[in-house]
């Protein structure tokens, strides 16, 4: 590698000043492609932890709304086996509900959030289902889902979160 040589030899110290010497193009080069290459490296690593944050908060956010989505169904649950004696007024009110509650699964869906589909007597996988209660059954194989707790949920095809299910525990 060539270094910086003095514009006139017999000058001297008086050479080394950076506006008195003469520099090989190709150093220079060298030195703006070093440079370069250390911003982009620093871009390039700002940019990925800005993603990851990114990625990290919009995560947060869309569990924010599978819990809104939670509750949504469990008040769903306990009002729908009392709307047969209901008043108009309060089928009104409930139908409304539903309506609020498949906007927000459309929602869900439009940032590529689905739900894990778990069935009643399938074993329980660890990668999809979190057993919160077990139980024996002897009529039934170990690790049989007996009832879905709360939804899991996927998003862009990564379990964003496990379905929680109580399940068969037979030992």
């Amino acid at each position: 590698m060539k270094r910086p040589r003095a514009a006139n030899p017999s000058a001297g110290d008086a050479c080394e000043t950076p506006g008195r010497a003469e520099f090989d193009p190709l150093f220079e080069i060298e030195q703006d492609v070093r440079r370069l290459l250390k911003d982009y490296s620093v871009l390039r690593q700002e940019t990925d932890e800005y993603r990851e944050k990114t990625e990290s908060d919009f995560k947060k956010l869309l569990l924010s709304f599978i819990e809104v989505a939670d509750a949504f169904e469990n008040v769903w649950r306990n009002i729908n086996p009392k709307l047969n004696g209901a008043d108009p007024q309060a089928k009104k009110w409930a139908a409304s509900f539903k309506t609020v509650y498949r906007m927000l699964i459309r929602a869900l869906s439009g940032w590529d959030v689905v739900p894990i589909e778990t069935m009643v007597g399938e074993k329980a996988d660890p990668l999809w289902h979190k057993v919160l209660e077990a139980e024996e059954d002897p009529g039934r194989e170990n690790g049989a889902i007996l009832e879905e707790i709360k939804k899991g949920y996927l998003w862009k095809g990564r379990l964003l979160r496990s379905a929680e299910v109580r399940a068969v525990n037979n030992q």
